[in-house]
């Protein structure tokens, strides 16, 4: 079992905790109706991000374009946003719709010959493994890592099945239904020195925990903004390391993918010299001004209460939620290590139906998910050890 204690070391007090909080819970209107375990799968917003969009599309019914240059704007701060958030260059950030879409740029714009290999996992959400398992037919071996059924990702496990043929790992920084945490800076550094590039799934961790890309040689990062970043869906982000741009071919172009694209008369194939070649069409405009929205807010209050801030209050809360789920008879299993946890715990109830329960906790209050057969929770930093005992109390209350 994770415990508590164990994170004493990196962990603000329990007073600055409850203090984030309780200021954090009042951006979150959620909070006053549910106890909202969901984050995992589409987060709810804050207010902030609620008036950005709303701003937007008072803006789009009153004034048509004429507020656009204001709108553009929100896509240049959304971009240097996330850049700041991974300590990358905003060259090398494109905005894209989704995670899958990101992974597509990257499964089809890689320069794969022949007897290539990309090595993938087994257990991963279907978005980080279709992509890949595609490319089989243009000759692209597809290596399939299966890893054990808890999900753990050791390192050194998945470097065995490195081939001399490998030229891209694929996979996620945490596990979508067993919410283990890869040591992605272990990984990186160790197919970096092999020449081999890492791609990242980062939408279950991006956001929480912390990733810097000039100190972990990762070579792609994608992440969706509606789940742990606290945005809209349909607005996130691909970090594409500035040396590898050139040596992929741009997917999904347009009239914004080249230079001089506001001419609107580009037809040679210039590309830009960013990652942003790959925004190749209009954006989701409502979704880049909540997401930014959503950007700003966190790194606020990462600013005011310390870098780590967003991990510590996750993982404390997730903590109390194991422990109060064992206790109460649920059955689950969950990395000891700390750096292993996340925000994510399976569970099985009482040899009740998933989603019956889910259902039942839905009605009391409590929003969880079903995954892979089992339940699931996905605790943010706002979520409190109250939210945690609305939880107990809906599963309790399954046929009693």
């Amino acid at each position: 079992m994770g415990q508590i204690l164990g994170l004493e070391n990196r962990m603000l007090g329990p007073e600055k905790l409850a203090e984030f909080r309780a200021e954090f819970r009042s951006w979150m209107p959620i909070c006053r109706r549910f106890a909202y375990l969901d984050h995992a799968a589409v987060a709810p917003l804050p207010l902030p991000t609620g008036t950005a969009i709303q701003k937007w599309l008072d803006q789009a019914v009153h004034e048509g374009d004429v507020p656009w240059l204001q709108w553009s704007g929100n896509l240049t701060a959304c971009r240097q946003n996330a850049a700041d958030l991974l300590g990358a260059s905003p060259d090398e950030i494109a905005l894209v719709p989704n995670t899958t879409l990101g992974i597509h740029f990257i499964a089809a714009g890689f320069p794969w010959k022949t007897g290539d290999a990309v090595l993938a996992v087994g257990n991963e959400f279907p978005s980080n493994l279709l992509p890949w398992k595609q490319l089989a037919s243009q000759g692209v071996e597809v290596q399939i890592y299966d890893p054990p059924a808890d999900g753990e990702l050791v390192v050194d496990e998945i470097l065995k099945q490195i081939t001399p043929s490998t030229r891209l790992v694929a996979i996620s920084w945490v596990g979508f239904a067993s919410g283990y945490r890869l040591n992605v800076h272990h990984l990186a550094i160790e197919l970096n020195r092999r020449g081999i590039l890492l791609s990242l799934d980062a939408i279950q961790g991006l956001g929480i925990y912390p990733l810097n890309v000039q100190e972990t040689p990762v070579d792609f990062v994608i992440a969706d903004g509606h789940k742990w970043l606290l945005g809209p869906e349909g607005a996130g982000v691909l970090y594409v390391r500035k040396s590898n741009l050139e040596k992929m071919r741009p997917v999904g172009v347009g009239w914004n993918s080249v230079q001089g694209s506001f001419s609107f008369a580009a037809t040679e194939l210039k590309y830009r010299d960013s990652a942003a070649r790959y925004e190749g069409g209009s954006h989701n405009m409502a979704g880049f001004a909540g997401l930014n929205a959503s950007l700003q807010l966190m790194q606020q209050m990462r600013q005011k209460y310390g870098p780590t801030i967003w991990e510590d209050a996750v993982l404390d809360v997730a903590c109390y939620a194991e422990k109060r789920l064992r206790e109460s008879g649920a059955i689950l299993t969950r990395p000891n290590a700390a750096e292993h946890q996340s925000g994510i715990i399976s569970f099985s109830w009482r040899e009740h139906e998933p989603n019956k329960v889910r259902q039942n906790c839905i009605d009391k209050g409590v929003v969880l998910s079903c995954r892979l057969g089992r339940l699931r929770i996905a605790t943010h930093g706002y979520n409190n050890y109250e939210d945690i005992e609305r939880l107990i109390l809906a599963l309790q209350s399954v046929n009693a």
